[in-house]
């Protein structure tokens, strides 16, 4: 059983993804502090080949963890679906995926964001073709830090692997030993970010949001682009 761990994320890039598409069980790691300028709570678009952030208005007071977030106004749905529409109401794929998350957005002010992320990424995965589980890390409740509380995780939902991104190596490295004598593998996920056609003006931006394929490519194209 391979199993992956990472933090929400707002409309995942690939990476993260692809990290969902090879594991068995995929926990969000929702129940640790929240930090600033991260990737926690916003992601990179692609504003007329000029990358841009769009970032969830949410309360970061210190020491808060994720899935203690609120947002700090309601007006941020209407707000946000603008700035997608400005950003690629000239894609091919333009009504296919505004469509799909409009309503997301719809009933997000209803939400709190940690419950308004996952919605992102299960959307995401619906649109890719992707059916591997989900769990909340707070569900699971371990206790532990980094690499403690990652290995504390994986045996909870009885993993065997434990898939890593390739940023975690440098202190995961340092409980190999300790992941061996629990009989899980640690493995690094190598992902080739795909290329994809985004303009017939600019070079290709990576590392996006996920919606930035799926807007220019569709929903078909994308899961072939994805998958390959």
């Amino acid at each position: 059983m391979i199993v992956s761990i990472h933090q929400p994320s707002y409309w995942p890039w690939l990476g993260h993804l692809s990290k969902i598409m090879k594991s068995d069980y995929h926990i969000i790691l929702d129940d640790v502090d929240v930090k600033r300028n991260s990737y926690q709570y916003r992601n990179i678009f692609n504003n007329n080949n000029k990358i841009t952030y769009l970032t969830l208005p949410v309360d970061k007071t210190y020491r808060k963890r994720i899935c203690d977030l609120s947002f700090k106004n309601n007006t941020w749905p209407e707000e946000h679906l603008k700035l997608l529409s400005i950003y690629y109401n000239k894609t091919n794929y333009f009504d296919e995926i505004y469509s799909l998350i409009e309503p997301i957005y719809k009933i997000g002010k209803h939400m709190k964001p940690c419950e308004f992320l996952t919605e992102t990424i299960n959307s995401a995965m619906n649109m890719l073709e992707l059916k591997t589980p989900l769990m909340s890390s707070k569900v699971l409740n371990v206790d532990g830090n980094k690499g403690t509380k990652i290995l504390n995780l994986v045996k909870k939902v009885n993993g065997k692997v434990y898939l890593s991104g390739e940023g975690a190596k440098e202190y995961l490295e340092n409980m190999n030993e300790i992941f061996l004598e629990n009989k899980i593998k640690i493995i690094y996920n190598k992902y080739l970010l795909p290329k994809y056609d985004q303009s017939n003006k600019l070079s290709f931006i990576p590392g996006l949001s996920c919606l930035d394929l799926l807007f220019y490519q569709g929903i078909q194209n994308a899961r072939f682009i994805f998958k390959r």
